[in-house]
C-alpha cells in the first residue's frame, strides 16, 4: 500500500479510537433520521427489503463517520 493510504488509515484509526470505537461503527438512532429524511423508503416490497435495509444501514453508518470525522476536526486533533 501507499505511504498516503497508510497515514490516512493511521489518522482514521486514531480518529475512531478518540470516540471509543474499536470494533464495527454503530449508527445511532440521529443516523437512522438523517437517512430516513434524505431517502424517503418507498411502497414495502418485500423482494428489496433486505436489501434496502443492508443499503440504509450502511449509508446511516457512513452518516455516523461524517459526524465523528466533523467533531474531531472541530475538537482540533485533526492536522490539516
Amino acid at each position: 500500500m501507499s505511504e498516503e493510504y497508510d497515514e490516512f488509515e493511521k489518522d482514521a484509526v486514531e480518529m475512531l479510537k478518540a470516540f471509543g470505537i474499536t470494533g464495527p461503527v454503530r449508527p445511532d438512532q440521529e443516523d437512522f433520521k438523517a437517512v430516513e429524511n434524505a431517502y424517503p423508503q418507498s411502497v414495502p416490497d418485500t423482494v428489496q427489503d433486505t436489501a434496502d435495509t443492508a443499503e440504509r444501514y450502511r449509508l446511516a453508518q457512513a452518516n455516523k463517520l461524517i459526524r465523528l470525522v466533523a467533531r474531531w476536526r472541530a475538537s482540533g486533533k485533526f492536522s490539516n
